[in-house]
């Protein structure tokens, strides 16, 4: 290959495919190298400062006095910023890369102007930069979980999704291809639906805030639908597409995924609700919120169903990418059962950390693991070239699953059931534990969330290097610099 100009896709990336159709896959790769590569950078960059926000945060909840002298490290700002960089800045740019390079393959057609998406990504991660400041040094979140963004940002994001939305629907348009595909149809409800959905919330609780507990139950019911409206169902549009590709496998059970995304799509977005019992709402709103979360237990079985056996295969791929996509369709499973237990009477549970707990199942354990296995696959592909130190992808997954593991478990069950049902039997009188002993059992869950975080953070800078090293093979700049240096 020439040091003089940027490398191209080759056929030999694609052995599942003849010649024919590896010069075709190498084009649509090719015509998204700049975009892709792009999103991917600025989503690492983000996870990693989301990481270590997260991470000071978290030692903060049992070392109070951890940065506190200066008022941008606040844990009330230090989280608020970490949850926006997490949901935002890796969420937004590692779901838009991922979506539209499912796009083109799915639909078998050429994305139109697909280097306008670099202008699109500017906008986007100016408003991911803008919250960021607004929220450590000026303070202006807004104080709603999961919708920590300042206005000014949030809007930002809300006008760029109508954007994105509108090129999605465009690529739809016109498919080359015969059939459609079940990840198309979770791509279209992250692209145009969850648009609607976060604008409309961000109406009514932050730009035009309702009276009373309105704008509180808009942003809840928001908050709920960044995970199942946008998150998780690209993080299921990349499980449908990996998971028969890799694994060798059709799935055997196809329909069943396409009446489980009919039963998601009509029954997520009103589970938000739920995380409201005992708060000064009408009980029949969080009634009907505990009712689809339960309901909603037919779609996770249902999708279940539709991955069948190709789930728990033995079989792994020669990049090591199935794993990652197992784990994460494992995790979205386990988050559906986790989900359903402030609905079975565990009152205690809106004291502890059980929904921080399912915050970073969701986050970490579905999309992020998702999104990391997808990229690694897309990256050398896109570039036509392997990853710098490809020993490295094993190494990532492996850390980051054992990471997961110990922060939900940490969250959900340490500071999450263990840490509610002692505190009621404290309050209750049935134990012989005092607040003390209990603040001492939190702690101690939150040390290990603290390392989950640190080892996830690691994996992150591990990501963004290779990354990085990839960017530098096809950055405009640096390609015409080679150039001219051979010249």
């Amino acid at each position: 290959m020439s040091n003089t100009t940027c490398p191209v896709a080759p056929a030999a990336l694609y052995p599942e495919a003849d010649a024919r159709e590896s010069k075709t896959l190498a084009a649509f790769d090719t015509s998204l190298q700049l975009p892709v590569v792009l999103f991917a950078l600025k989503a690492g960059g983000w996870l990693i400062l989301g990481l270590l926000l997260a991470l000071i945060g978290s030692v903060q909840l049992f070392n109070g006095t951890f940065l506190t002298d200066c008022e941008w490290f606040t844990h009330g700002r230090v989280q608020a910023a970490a949850e926006t960089l997490l949901t935002f800045g890796w969420g937004g740019n590692a779901l838009l890369g991922l979506a539209f390079w499912l796009l083109v393959r799915l639909t078998r057609r050429a994305l139109p102007s697909p280097l306008l998406l670099i202008v699109g990504a500017i906008g986007w991660n100016f408003g991911v930069a803008s919250a960021l400041v607004g929220t450590l040094v000026l303070g202006d979140q807004t104080g709603f979980v999961g919708l920590q963004a300042p206005a000014y940002s949030a809007v930002i994001f809300a006008f760029s999704l109508f954007v994105f939305g509108a090129w999605a629907l465009a690529a739809l348009r016109g498919s080359g291809s015969d059939h459609s595909y079940v990840s198309e149809w979770f791509l279209l409800v992250a692209m145009t639906v969850f648009p609607w959905a976060y604008a409309s919330g961000l109406l009514v609780s932050v730009i035009f805030p309702g009276r009373g507990v309105v704008a509180v139950l808009a942003s809840t019911w928001t908050a709920h639908t960044v995970y199942g409206l946008w998150l998780a169902p690209a993080a299921l549009a990349v499980i449908f597409y990996f998971l028969p590709k890799l694994s060798g496998r059709a799935l055997p059970s196809y329909h069943l995924a396409v009446l489980g995304f009919w039963v998601w799509v009509v029954i997520a977005p009103w589970t938000g609700t739920t995380s409201l019992g005992g708060a000064p709402v009408p009980v029949w709103i969080t009634a009907v919120g505990g009712a689809a979360t339960l309901a909603l237990l037919m779609a996770y079985t249902l999708l279940a169903s539709g991955m069948g056996t190709a789930l728990l295969n033995a079989r792994t791929d020669s990049d090591g990418i199935l794993p990652w996509i197992r784990f994460a369709a494992l995790a979205f499973l386990v988050h559906g059962l986790l989900s359903v237990f402030p609905v079975l009477g565990y009152d205690s549970l809106r004291f502890t950390h059980f929904s921080s707990g399912l915050s970073f199942i969701g986050i970490a354990g579905v999309f992020s693991m998702a999104a990391l296995g997808a990229y690694y696959y897309i990256l050398p592909r896109v570039v036509g070239a392997p990853l710098p130190v490809p020993g490295l992808v094993g190494f990532h997954f492996h850390s980051s699953a054992l990471a997961i593991v110990v922060g939900g478990f940490a969250l959900c069950l340490g500071a999450g059931l263990s840490l509610g049902e002692a505190a009621v039997q404290v309050h209750d009188g049935k134990a012989a534990l005092d607040y003390t002993q209990l603040s001492s059992l939190a702690s101690t869950s939150l040390a290990f969330q603290s390392a989950a975080l640190l080892i996830l953070l690691v994996g992150a800078i591990a990501f963004h290097l290779q990354t990085l090293a990839l960017w530098t093979r096809i950055c405009p700049f640096l390609c015409a610099c080679r150039s001219l240096r051979a010249n």
